[in-house]
């Protein structure tokens, strides 16, 4: 069994986020100790981890307890894969965005440096004023 602390330690995450995803119900069966203490098992610090990589995949928290409660009962193996699908597309459609703001920002940036070149010492000087 590992406290608070000691998983924070383990995995970097902050024990005031640890305790935060407990309250958004992403450890369903997390124990207490005699003291009602957070105690983690093995398997609750494998759900940490999880946790953790579907943050980076870009998960926010209310899809992450989709992803656990889909564990539970049947076909989970089906639910927690269309979940990770679904995000897979949001991540798709924000990397086009992405690459249509780079071409915007990429457009922008060269009419102004062919403004600066057209503009000469002139611009120079008006850059230094």
């Amino acid at each position: 069994m590992y406290t608070i602390k000691q998983v924070s330690e383990l995995t970097g995450i902050s024990g005031y986020t640890l305790r935060y995803y407990d309250k958004e119900g992403l450890f369903p069966d997390l124990g207490r100790d005699d003291g009602n203490r957070r105690v983690f098992s093995d398997e609750d610090l494998k759900s940490v981890r999880t946790i953790q990589t579907l943050r980076e995949m870009g998960l926010p928290i209310a899809r992450i307890r989709a992803f656990v409660e889909a564990g539970r009962g049947g076909r989970a193996l089906e639910r927690r894969g269309a979940i990770i699908a679904e995000q897979m597309e949001r991540a798709k459609s924000e990397l086009e965005d992405m690459k249509k703001k780079i071409t915007m920002l990429s457009r922008a940036a060269a009419y102004y440096k062919e403004e600066l070149s057209k503009s000469g010492a002139r611009g120079a000087s008006t850059m230094a004023a």
